[in-house]
């Protein structure tokens, strides 16, 4: 019998199984295949294909289970945790001065650019505040395929970390892949949080994890009213929470901690991030506290 991938009719067939599935596999193999191949992130496949499988009574005890997998530090099928040079210090001292590489500012219109815009708006809302936010914050310890999430807020005082997963308006990833990319990186920065949080930058003065991450999709307002027009409905959005809420079961259980809460958070990037964050309405609870989003 041919074990290979490589199959004899020049076909390639990959089989994963479900005890060595993680999130980062989930991802990558996600960002790989297309339409034809059985992709899901299209704005015509990723409700039916991706969130209506993924958010199934069947499948939520097997995010459970990808999520258990994904936490395994010595899984081989997880990137390798980042254990230093996180470069939080270097981002804050690009934000104080106000200028962001080589160019001083990212290019017009491009994601970058929102990251900076938004990164940049946070930063001099709360100087007075004991936050500590960054920008592009690497994770893994690999130099290609790295896992860098695009704004993280640490929140000392609070216990609390949010992580902000940015699209722009006219990104052709779906609010599905945006919650699988902010899994990935909370799931990884929970993997890292021993190296993390001697960091002096984030001032976390603590060896505990945090007791709450928010995970905020965000991008600008166009953005999710081209989500309405592909049939994306309230009740999409609650499946988003569901599989949320299957990853914060598992992180628990890993964590020994029954009072961690994984929240999700729906928001517009107002003014193209110069403006903050505003978030949907009913996108969050009334317990969910989160210091970077505007008052609703």
């Amino acid at each position: 019998m041919n074990n290979s991938m490589i199959l004899e009719n020049g076909s390639l067939k990959i089989h994963l199984p479900k005890d060595e599935v993680t999130w980062f596999a989930f991802l990558q193999l996600s960002r790989l295949v297309n339409s034809t191949q059985g992709g899901w992130d299209s704005k015509t496949n990723w409700i039916n294909r991706g969130l209506h499988i993924l958010a199934s009574d069947h499948y939520i005890e097997f995010i459970k289970k990808w999520t258990k997998n994904s936490l395994k530090l010595s899984n081989k099928n997880s990137p390798k945790i980042r254990t230093s040079d996180f470069k939080i210090e270097d981002r804050n001292k690009a934000l104080k001065e106000g200028k962001r590489g080589s160019e001083g500012m990212p290019k017009a219109g491009t994601e970058n650019q929102l990251n900076w815009n938004l990164c940049t708006y946070l930063f001099e809302k709360n100087k007075e505040q004991r936050y500590t936010f960054t920008y592009e914050l690497p994770l893994a310890e690999e130099q290609e395929g790295q896992l860098k999430s695009d704004i993280v807020a640490f929140i000392p005082d609070s216990n609390l970390v949010e992580i902000i997963e940015l699209k722009r308006g006219n990104s052709s990833n779906s609010p599905l892949m945006a919650l699988v990319e902010s899994i990935c990186y909370t799931l990884q920065l929970l993997r890292c949080w021993e190296h993390i949080s001697k960091d002096e930058s984030i001032k976390w003065g603590q060896p505990e994890k945090p007791k709450t991450i928010n995970i905020i999709l965000a991008a600008p307002k166009e953005y999710w009213e081209k989500c309405k027009d592909e049939e994306s409905t309230p009740e999409n959005f609650n499946q988003l929470n569901k599989i949320v809420s299957a990853v914060e079961t598992a992180i628990r259980k890993w964590m020994d901690n029954s009072d961690f809460k994984l929240n999700l958070i729906i928001a517009d990037c107002i003014d193209f991030g110069k403006g903050g964050l505003r978030a949907h309405k009913d996108s969050m609870g009334a317990d969910v506290h989160s210091p970077v989003l505007l008052s609703r």
